[in-house]
């Protein structure tokens, strides 16, 4: 069942973001805050699906699958730096890992960035593959997944599930 709730919770969410910031949150660059904002982006196409806005929903997924492609483009480590004034000093480091391969299976590209000491945000192309591809699922990061049903078989959709699963197994030596 479709909450609205979690539709405003999202767009509260970008909108701090951005307020932040002092403008549109990480528009032309990957920023210290790409990861949340891919995670509000694969979820607010859910929740416009969700609405019965197919066009607005496909148009979210596109976005944010091209900046989960930007994100992925890092090779090796880069330093991510924030564009608010609060956090002009905050300097991480965006690095380019190969996971653990899981029962066998291959390693899974994932992206680490960390700021040196304890903090870390994880972007995992398979994570976002398996929202995309799974219809029911219970872990916390695909619980709202069926929201997706009304645009999973929209040829716009299937080529935006394409593009996130190519990423995730793309490793650079």
């Amino acid at each position: 069942m479709y909450l609205p709730a979690l539709h405003a919770k999202n767009k509260l969410g970008m909108g701090l973001l951005n307020a932040l910031c002092q403008e549109e949150c990480g528009v032309g660059s990957i920023d210290l805050w790409v990861e949340p904002r891919l995670w509000m982006g694969f979820h607010e196409a859910g929740y416009l699906a969700a609405e019965g806005m197919a066009e607005e929903a496909l148009t979210v997924l596109e976005d944010s699958v091209s900046l989960l492609e930007s994100a992925m483009a890092i090779r090796g480590s880069v330093p991510i730096s924030c564009n608010s004034p609060w956090l002009k000093d905050q300097v991480w480091t965006a690095t380019e890992q190969l996971c653990t391969p899981v029962e066998g299976g291959k390693g899974q590209r994932e992206l680490f960035i960390t700021n040196g000491k304890n903090d870390c945000f994880i972007i995992s192309p398979a994570m976002y593959a398996h929202y995309l591809t799974t219809k029911q699922d219970d872990q916390w990061y695909t619980r709202e997944c069926r929201l997706l049903d009304p645009i999973r078989e929209h040829p716009r959709y299937l080529a935006c599930v394409e593009r996130v699963c190519s990423l995730t197994q793309k490793v650079h030596k």
